[in-house]
């Protein structure tokens, strides 16, 4: 904190225990490092919290066949960014670095779905279903699913995603970064 703001009574300093290191600047905004190494982070309204958030962004670059009445892990095997390495395009999955909140979403768009099928878009944690979205089609025209949700994760996690094609026939995904596409992103610490 500016001194001389502080001594003109411009700003008040939050509470802190002794021991703590306090860093702001009078906009409301405050970092605090504890005497015991916990740091907490507060911005003033809705400001944003610039921090490293690991995230990937993936797509499916071309088109897909998901065999019939069966369920596929989504190939989605180009990337718009993953800085952080957190997306393999071999695997198909992203392994977490850090523990934490985690914001995931996935769309896929089949080709012709047909009339009267199921098809199940599901987010896997661990090998354990986390979140999923059914849908029937009613027309032969495409089709589009989505399924996102917001998970506290550790690392080392896994996570990926799939189709399950309850038609009696080979279905197509499109491939392509508008319809076909996963995205993670690590929104928050653990808590």
């Amino acid at each position: 904190y500016p001194i001389d703001r502080i001594i003109e009574n411009q700003i008040a300093v939050p509470d802190y225990e002794v021991g703590d290191r306090v860093v702001g600047n009078g906009s409301g905004s405050v970092l605090k490092i504890r005497d015991d190494g916990t740091i907490d982070l507060t911005t003033e309204g809705t400001k944003p919290l610039n921090t490293d958030h690991q995230s990937a962004s993936a797509y499916l670059d071309s088109a897909q066949t998901i065999t019939a009445n069966s369920e596929q892990r989504v190939e989605f095997n180009a990337v718009s960014h993953n800085s952080e390495g957190l997306y393999d395009t071999s695997t198909y999955e992203t392994v977490l670095l850090n523990d934490g909140k985690y914001e995931i979403k996935s769309t896929v768009e089949i080709a012709a779905a047909g009339q009267g099928n199921t098809y199940t878009l599901r987010i896997y944690h661990n090998s354990t279903v986390i979140k999923r979205s059914y849908r029937q089609s009613s027309v032969n025209e495409p089709l589009t699913l989505r399924v996102s949700t917001n998970e506290m994760m550790s690392a080392g996690n896994s996570v990926y995603v799939t189709l399950e094609n309850g038609s009696g026939k080979d279905r197509t995904l499109n491939g392509d970064d508008i319809g076909t596409e996963f995205d993670i992103r690590r929104i928050g610490p653990a808590k």
